[in-house]
């Protein structure tokens, strides 16, 4: 029987990359720049190497810091994300299924639906709603309000997986809110920021929803 090299396994080279440099932290500019040079090196060697090392390369997308990377390489790769953190400067449309952590510090329809695509894979979200009455919330909805009011349904998409959310400049709905926090069955942290409520509930039955959701 030939025996196999450990390095032509894939949960080896993937265990390797992860513990080569791939984010170098800049002094000067006070933030980590991503630096994949090493890495996509790594990936000329073979046909595995390179399908095991593109998922760890690829592994965290970060809007501002990958700015300047075309925006056909980041589609063509994005359904490696797993963390990403989006910003101003984000692409478009992505083919990422399974973001665990997204980060949406600016409003953006493609965003929106970053989230309707991955709500059964999250499990922490933050997210910043519009500032604008010319923001939407769907494909079909133009809301009026100072700012815009989440999907609940879409919320509750998130409730078997989702473990941390922070909301901030939406308008919300206390009941909508109550029902929602009291399907979650993970969520260990709950963060609101400025928002507008529409109709708040009882302080209590939203002591009770979130007690139910946060152990």
């Amino acid at each position: 029987m030939e025996r196999i090299n450990p390095l032509d396994l894939p949960e080896i080279i993937m265990t390797v990359g992860r513990s080569l440099p791939l984010w170098k932290h800049s002094d000067n500019l006070g933030f980590y720049d991503y630096n994949p040079k090493f890495l996509l090196s790594c990936t000329l060697v073979c046909k595995t190497w390179r399908d095991a090392l593109l998922p760890v390369i690829w592994y965290v997308y970060n809007g501002f810091v990958m700015r300047s990377i075309p925006k056909e390489i980041i589609f063509k790769y994005s359904g490696h994300f797993r963390l990403v953190f989006g910003d101003r400067s984000f692409p478009g449309k992505l083919l990422s299924r399974h973001i665990k952590s997204l980060v949406i510090s600016w409003w953006n329809l493609d965003l929106f639906r970053l989230v309707e695509d991955n709500a059964e894979s999250l499990e922490f979200l933050s997210w910043k709603g519009a500032v604008s009455s010319s923001s939407y919330t769907s494909s079909s909805s133009l809301l009026t309000n100072r700012w815009p009011s989440p999907d609940y349904g879409l919320l509750v998409r998130m409730a078997s997986t989702l473990k941390e959310l922070h909301l901030s400049h939406w308008t919300l709905s206390g009941q909508e809110m109550a029902r929602f926090l009291g399907s979650c069955k993970r969520l260990q942290r709950l963060d609101l920021a400025a928002i507008d409520w529409v109709d708040p509930v009882p302080e209590y039955d939203v002591f009770l929803a979130a007690s139910s959701a946060i152990p």
